[in-house]
């Protein structure tokens, strides 16, 4: 699921971390608490940091909601967060990822319907 995420064309904003520098957004860290982007998950995958599929896709949703939060929904990265999470939805479905779930009140509306 996160490789195909991160091969998307709207996700290319989220392959890596935030640089507040680079960016010239001084701020960010005093907003955004908790960073998180596809790339640091891919990192987490590899070093088996994740013990269940729901820790996973709450980083998934972090990299979405940190985006909405900084950004607005309507700004230009709000609308790739849009189509990126779009493209999760998808994704989402066609793994069958609630079949996974180790936790049968896990809120997958959640997940799905963030905008």
């Amino acid at each position: 699921m996160i490789q195909n995420l991160s091969k998307s064309n709207s996700a290319w904003i989220f392959r890596e971390a935030v640089d507040p520098e680079k960016l010239q957004i001084p701020d960010y860290f005093s907003i955004i608490i908790k960073p998180m982007d596809f790339g640091t998950i891919t990192k987490k995958l590899k070093n088996h940091e994740y013990y269940k599929i729901e820790t996973f896709l709450e980083d998934i949703i972090l990299v979405f909601n940190n985006c909405v939060r900084y950004n607005g929904v309507n700004s230009q990265p709000g609308k790739l967060c849009q189509e990126t999470h779009k493209e999760f939805r998808t994704l989402y479905q066609q793994l069958n990822i609630a079949f996974y779930l180790s936790d049968p009140d896990y809120e997958q509306q959640k997940l799905l319907e963030m905008f």
